[in-house]
């Protein structure tokens, strides 16, 4: 809210409406819904299902200092949408993505961000791989089960044996652990099979005169461990392998630079190595220490990690969180085939790093709550409440205590015609526009289409006629419409059936060409560059087509800016001048 705006086409910003649900088509960075997306515990999940709160895996989004690299790190989605826009067909020799043109991914062998508009053919990205086949079957079940036994259990039973008071030994299999979520883990394990055990304080002595506090599972009865023994048979299949590694990574795991699995039982780390080559990796038994433990360790890159985690599912998350931190050592992914896609659906998210993982690429996301967020819980800030869809009843007057005449762009950062804006207080705002009809009001929306289909602009004529004794819409009233590329035209179209004095087209950012654009029955028309952190460059061609064409209709022409890091950063002229111009008959007519 200001009486003082750098906006150059405009005097001030008045905002009894700030926030949205929704900012499209001006974001960028889109992705296709059935993109896979890598989840803090290491599932891949489809972008379709993300969710705000979600917490994603990302990386840092700038290299920190030199010599130094991105780190991998836990993000928080802040904000979803979805948009329809054209998109392209990315494939690489790894992966394979559907995309916005003015998506951008991580370069690999040197640290830039690229659009995937401007790819050719041997582009090298970064990937981490993509696992996303989630296991829950019951070869996998028992492969954990046995996997936690032989990593961190006791299993004494014989198949035949009897109760230790028939004078048979005394049998029982039992787990213990420190963290509980690898016993809640055997617990559903178990069940799938039709055993019960429940969890139970336990506490070990550590060698040294201490007691060691723990959790133990245990099985006593005959006939469970009769069940029992049946599920806990070495099976050689990939599932069975999966499921063994993160029963025992959860019993004897670690990560600190690598994964290792740690045991005195050789045969143990042996059968480690046989099931990483069932499912696709590499562990190499590394010498004895002095007492008496080996490691197996995991031998490859951080895709080789990251297929560790995926294709497991370790369950206690003190081991996997031990992970992040990890530099982002990714594999190249050479773009082999671009396809351009017609307009469909796509979905843009944010997060907190400005990072996060589509099928396996390491990818960038939209910046569009950056700006608002900044500023929630900063009292009488227009977005103190963030980019939450908030009606500021006591802001409805402002313009009227502003005494001297002004150009007033009305809801700078947000929509008047948000779907969740109650038709009666948008009444209210005109109310305000009527009587304070000494300013000039610029109401700029993306919305058309509420006016026109849901019979608003028909309340909206009502109104008028009551309060003016005329049907016609004042002069002071301007409505326009965002037209960011060609393929938002369709709001011009709209724009012609409401019956403002003034229309006018905002095209900012500036994103394509917009050479079919119909001018007819538009007064003015305001072009810009995108600035801000990722933006998109704007062609002076695009922006000449559009002055040219303003010219022949004799529609005012202003060019805002070219845009850049800030929005001064790249200047306002344009073949040697500044454009500058107003609807003048109108203006004339509003201040007068």
């Amino acid at each position: 809210m200001s009486d003082n705006t750098s906006i150059e086409w405009t005097n001030a910003t008045w905002n009894p409406v700030t926030g949205c649900e929704k900012v499209s088509p001006g974001c960028d960075h889109c992705l296709d819904p059935e993109t896979f997306v890598l989840y803090e515990d290491f599932t891949w999940r489809l972008l379709g299902d993300v969710q705000v709160g979600d917490v994603l895996i990302g990386f840092d989004e700038n290299e920190p200092t030199e010599g130094r690299e991105r780190k991998l790190k836990k993000t928080v989605v802040n904000a979803v949408w979805r948009t329809c826009k054209p998109a392209m067909k990315v494939t690489t020799d790894k992966a394979e993505v559907i995309c916005s043109g003015d998506h951008r991914f991580l370069a690999h062998g040197f640290s830039r961000w690229l659009y995937a508009k401007n790819f050719s053919l041997g582009t090298q990205l970064r990937t981490i791989g993509c696992f996303p086949a989630q296991i829950n079957n019951d070869q996998y079940a028992s492969g954990y089960l046995m996997g936690m036994t032989d990593g961190d259990g006791t299993w004494r039973f014989t198949p035949g044996q009897r109760s230790n008071k028939k004078g048979f030994p005394q049998c029982y299999w039992r787990v213990a652990l420190a963290d509980e979520e690898g016993l809640y883990a055997v617990q559903c394990h178990l069940s799938r099979f039709g055993l019960v055990a429940d969890i139970r304080p336990f506490s070990v002595n550590n060698g040294h005169g201490y007691r060691k506090s723990m959790q133990r599972i245990e099985i006593r009865s005959i006939s469970s461990l009769a069940a029992l023994d049946q599920v806990l048979e070495y099976q050689e299949n990939a599932d069975f392998g999966s499921g063994y590694f993160a029963g025992i990574f959860d019993a004897e795991g670690s990560f600190h630079r690598n994964i290792r699995i740690a045991n005195k039982n050789r045969s143990y780390l042996d059968r480690v190595v046989a099931y990483a080559e069932l499912i696709g990796l590499s562990f190499k038994i590394e010498p004895k220490r002095p007492n008496e433990v080996m490691n197996a360790r995991l031998y490859g890159r951080l895709p080789d990690k990251i297929a560790f985690f995926t294709l497991t599912q370790p369950t206690i998350k003190r081991k996997t969180e031990a992970f992040l931190g990890t530099s982002v050592d990714a594999e190249a992914a050479a773009v082999t085939k671009l396809e351009i896609l017609g307009e469909r659906e796509l979905i843009d998210i944010e997060t907190t790093t400005h990072t996060f993982f589509a099928n396996g690429l390491a990818t960038h996301n939209c910046y569009a709550l950056t700006f608002a967020e900044r500023f929630r819980g900063v009292p009488n800030h227009p977005y103190e409440q963030g980019f939450d869809l908030k009606l500021w009843s006591d802001r409805l007057e402002l313009p009227l205590k502003w005494k001297k005449p002004r150009r007033i762009f009305v809801n700078s950062m947000s929509d008047l015609f948000h779907k969740d804006v109650p038709d009666s207080f948008i009444l209210e705002v005109f109310n305000t526009m009527i009587c304070a009809d000494y300013h000039i009001f610029q109401v700029l929306t993306k919305r058309p289409s509420r006016l026109v289909n849901t019979g608003l602009t028909e309340k909206i004529t009502q109104h008028i006629l009551r309060l003016t004794g005329s049907s016609t819409w004042p002069s002071h009233i301007w409505l326009g419409v965002s037209v960011e590329n060609s393929s938002y035209a369709w709001r011009v179209d709209a724009l012609r059936k409401i019956p403002a004095s003034i229309r006018f087209i905002s095209a900012e950012p500036l994103l394509g060409p917009l050479d079919g654009l119909c001018l007819e029955g538009i007064h003015w028309l305001i072009s810009g560059g995108e600035s801000g952190p990722g933006c998109r460059p704007c062609d002076p061609q695009w922006v000449r087509s559009l002055r040219d064409r303003c010219q022949e209709a004799g529609v005012a022409f202003f060019h805002k800016q070219w845009g850049g890091r800030t929005p001064k950063a790249g200047g306002r002229v344009l073949d040697g001048r500044t454009w500058d111009e107003f609807p003048q008959a109108a203006l004339v007519a509003s201040l007068s």
